[in-house]
């Protein structure tokens, strides 16, 4: 899941990021964040086990992540 990497939009996807983990138990979800609000998303999600928060320095990192996965 990449956001437009902004803590306020990450803060927005929060619900929709919940209703998509506990929908789907079964499946990974990495969330993309940048690393200056990791600390803030990774506890926001703390609770959800199948979403991982990746700190990563921008957009082109994250797609490359993501086309690794």
């Amino acid at each position: 899941l990449e956001p437009h990497l902004g803590l306020g939009d990450s803060l927005i996807c929060i619900g929709l990021v919940r209703a998509l983990s506990k929908r789907h138990p079964e499946k990974k979800f990495y969330y993309a964040v940048r690393y200056a609000y990791y600390h803030s998303i990774s506890w926001i999600f703390q609770d959800l086990s199948n979403v991982f928060p990746l700190a990563i320095a921008g957009e082109r990192e994250a797609r490359q992540f993501a086309s690794f996965l």
